[in-house]
């Protein structure tokens, strides 16, 4: 939709990128708060009052006539999504032994992945004959089947609730674990391309490149979606079955920064190896889940939902920023050329330049990994 939010707010891409990053700095801010509230008041009061939030928030979005009424339902959508995670990794730790963990995350990722992908399809098959606003509109029915399924089978207490340890010292703790930040930046960096290519700016970037219609430039996206569905069952799965889930971290990291490398900047000419690199990528990206269960075996198992909520925030609210500077440097390079409904164009040289900020941050993350600890952490509760 990315074209037409742009033509009907009347805003360049440096807005755009704003008003897309607003979901993710409220859902990065209100990770810890989450996590903390799911640790202490348990998973289902939390995930009913998330998805009325996101509920309120789309409905708010959809009404909108001005920005700011617009920006105020992507807050209201982030805020609502926050706890969606948290609450899986929280269930999975709860409720499962060990050696399953990082599977069921894989698997609740490989969900998302899915929903991603068919919400993509469906509004670029539909964007042609309807408004944005009626696709998500019908859309938001989705949403309401999901407070359905929580109110019934989510159980009304979680198994362990943490109630001794004070506030302040546990963010301490937490802010001080060297783990911690050596694992956020590892996801970071694997997150980005997720983020910032297959959320916001990878059909534009199609479309400039090989000049083809929305529809296939979408089909060609989504194949990231599948690929990183497939990712992180398979990768979590290995993982989990051989027990070593720092060598496909490390060399899932070292892969995705040379064919996100090749994907930026290699002039390939044919679409099919194109569309290939995308999927390979996304596959790529689904090792983004063995990071969260790694960090969650530093941790007491009823701290899990406030570690996942402290190491989301990070990751999230980096790729936030991020996200919209690569809208700031979409206009910083822009030359003056302008598409036929009066919004901006940018080439392909400037998308090359801006999404460069991808690899720069990836390299953070390949050096981060040469510090990961080979040993198992054992807990104290």
């Amino acid at each position: 939709m990315v074209d037409d939010l742009m033509h009907s707010f009347k805003i360049d891409a440096s807005e755009l990128a704003h008003l897309s990053s607003l979901s993710m700095y409220s859902y990065a801010i209100m990770q810890i708060p989450a996590g903390l509230l799911i640790d202490r008041l348990g998973i289902r009061t939390i995930q009913l009052f998330s998805i009325s939030m996101c509920l309120s928030g789309t409905s708010l979005f959809i009404a909108s006539h001005q920005l700011w009424v617009a920006e105020l339902g992507r807050v209201l959508i982030g805020i609502g999504g926050s706890s969606a995670f948290i609450c899986i990794n929280k269930i999975s730790c709860e409720y499962f032994p060990p050696l399953r963990r990082s599977f069921l995350i894989g698997l609740a990722l490989a969900a998302g992945t899915v929903g991603a992908y068919s919400g993509s399809n469906i509004i670029a098959f539909f964007i042609k004959t309807i408004s944005w606003q009626k696709i998500l509109f019908y859309l938001n029915f989705f949403g309401i089947f999901s407070f359905l399924l929580s109110w019934f089978f989510i159980p009304s207490r979680s198994s362990q609730k943490y109630k001794n340890s004070s506030l302040f010292s546990e963010l301490m703790r937490l802010t001080f674990m060297k783990e911690m930040w050596i694992y956020s930046i590892i996801a970071l960096g694997v997150y980005l391309c997720m983020s910032v290519i297959a959320d916001l700016w990878g059909i534009s970037f199609i479309i400039n490149r090989f000049n083809v219609e929305k529809q296939l430039a979408t089909n060609i996206v989504s194949l990231m979606y599948i690929g990183t569905c497939l990712g992180s069952l398979i990768l979590s799965f290995l993982a989990d079955y051989l027990q070593n889930k720092l060598f496909f971290i490390k060399y899932s990291t070292y892969a995705l920064f040379f064919f996100t490398g090749i994907l930026i900047f290699c002039p390939l000419t044919h679409l099919f190896l194109f569309s290939f690199l995308f999927l390979i990528i996304g596959f790529l990206c689904g090792s983004t889940i063995l990071c969260y269960s790694r960090i969650s075996e530093y941790v007491p198992q009823k701290t899990i939902a406030t570690t996942t909520g402290f190491m989301n925030c990070i990751v999230m609210l980096s790729g936030a920023w991020i996200a919209e500077k690569v809208g700031h440097l979409l206009d910083f390079f822009w030359k003056g050329a302008l598409n036929p409904n009066g919004t901006r164009w940018y080439s392909i040289e400037n998308y090359q330049k801006s999404l460069s900020l991808i690899l720069i941050v990836m390299v953070f993350s390949v050096i981060s990994t040469f510090f990961m600890n080979q040993d198992r952490p054992v807990l104290k509760e």
